[in-house]
């Protein structure tokens, strides 16, 4: 059964995308059948902010 548990996304230095990535992968295999770990590496960020603008009139 294929069935999302849990969607996060990180804001990380580009410099230590690698080592995230890798530590994703080992998360993975740790896992083995039990849980499928996916990592989308270069998905532009959204949302991570609410402004409220307030206008001075």
């Amino acid at each position: 059964m294929d069935t999302m548990i849990y969607n996060a996304a990180y804001l990380i230095p580009w410099e230590a995308e690698s080592q995230f990535s890798e530590q994703v992968e080992a998360l993975d295999h740790q896992f083995e059948e039990r849980l499928r770990i996916r990592y989308n590496n270069f998905t532009a960020p959204f949302k991570f902010a609410r402004l409220r603008l307030f206008s001075s009139n």
